[in-house]
């Protein structure tokens, strides 16, 4: 359905991506209108006279749509606690269990399990599979990399 937007929205401006890059721009986006409508805009600005996209062009789209969000996902991350802006940055880097988590948090399991369901109940984050955790947003998942580094050691909450 996406892909068929974009497109649709591509063509309309002279841009003819091929399906390969339009995969690209939708697992960027995960699928999210909004972010495809950011992404296709800095597209459209980065793109020369022929038309064509680059991977590299989405590869700077994906990274300018991060920036712009820097703003809004900075006051929504600031709404959480202190634990839970640690859970979400170790969840955003890597680790998928609550024993990861934990270690990574440096803080116990009954502090890091309640939060964790606390936080999937607030629908920030998902169980794909028993035990593992993601988060629910893909695009802000890629923001907290970006913000936050790789690890928890690099950034003070």
């Amino acid at each position: 359905m996406i892909l068929g937007y974009l497109k649709e929205r591509f063509a309309a401006v002279g841009i003819r991506p091929d399906k390969d890059r339009l995969r690209k721009i939708t697992t960027y986006s995960d699928g999210y209108p909004d972010y495809a409508q950011r992404m296709g805009l800095e597209l459209f600005l980065e793109v020369g006279e022929d038309g064509k996209i680059l991977d590299s062009s989405i590869d700077f789209a994906y990274h300018e749509m991060i920036r712009s969000l820097d703003g809004d996902f900075g006051n929504y991350f600031a709404a959480f606690s202190p634990l839970e802006r640690e859970i979400l940055i170790a969840l955003a880097t890597g680790k998928r269990r609550a024993n990861e988590v934990a270690t990574e948090v440096r803080n116990d399991m009954a502090n890091i399990s309640k939060t964790l369901k606390r936080l999937v109940n607030y629908g920030v984050i998902e169980r794909p599979l028993i035990g593992q955790y993601k988060l629910s947003d893909a695009v802000f998942c890629g923001w907290l990399k970006e913000r936050y580094g790789t690890s928890l050691d690099d950034y003070s909450v």
